[in-house]
């Protein structure tokens, strides 16, 4: 398992299964929005996931270069199209 060799043999260690029950939360989110069929939530939760999913790859797996750009950019579109689904 790629997401327990990651982390396992770590100083995160402590981490695992905190981590895990955040990824079935955000996949939880995920599979709402779509649920919604509103098209700016789903767009929302994406960009949501791909920020975190950047952010753990950057902590967890290796450092990306720009990863602060990119964590932030995808993270305000998440906020801004979760924001507009509601209007």
């Amino acid at each position: 398992m790629v997401f327990g060799s990651t982390l396992i043999g770590t100083t995160e260690q402590g981490l695992v299964l905190p981590v895990f029950f955040y990824i079935i939360v955000i996949g939880l989110m995920g599979i709402v929005a779509i649920k919604t069929r509103n098209r700016l939530a789903i767009i929302g939760a994406l960009f949501f996931i791909l920020s975190d999913s950047i952010l753990a790859w950057n902590k967890f797996v290796e450092p990306l270069s720009s990863s602060h750009i990119l964590i932030m950019s995808t993270y305000y579109a998440a906020q801004y199209c979760i924001a507009r689904s509601r209007l």
